[in-house]
């Protein structure tokens, strides 16, 4: 029995994905759609670019932290700088250390431990887009 998606609060709100794992881009976009977002997968930077050149205007950036080729943090650096914006970006990590990622040099950014509650997520995407 499928139910349906909570639209209230954020049902405009677009949220770019980004993750190099499918089954995570899958899965967390699967729960975040069911919350009533607009959400765009992309598994790396030069994806994202791509789904920004193509017309995406996202409202905030969920990216990994730690993919293959990059991380988290230079992601929401190469969007920034291409969209000439201030994009708001929460960053997962599955590391428990999280306070060693730097990013208090990067305005309207945040660092989350996987996994999190849908309900903890979807606050802080309002609180971060508000």
């Amino acid at each position: 029995m499928q139910t349906a998606p909570n639209t209230s609060n954020h049902n405009a709100l677009s949220v770019l994905l980004i993750d190099d794992d499918e089954l995570i881009l899958d899965s967390l976009s699967e729960l975040l759609a069911a919350e009533g977002f607009q959400i765009h997968t992309a598994k790396g930077s030069a994806e994202s670019i791509a789904l920004i050149s193509n017309g995406v205007c996202p409202n905030i950036v969920l990216v990994d932290y730690g993919m293959q080729h990059q991380n988290g943090i230079e992601v929401v650096k190469r969007i920034r700088r291409f969209t000439c914006t201030e994009v708001p970006a929460i960053i997962f990590t599955g590391d428990t250390s999280c306070e060693n990622i730097e990013v208090t040099n990067l305005d309207k950014c945040i660092v989350l431990r996987k996994p999190q509650d849908t309900k903890t997520l979807t606050n802080n995407i309002n609180v971060m887009t508000a």
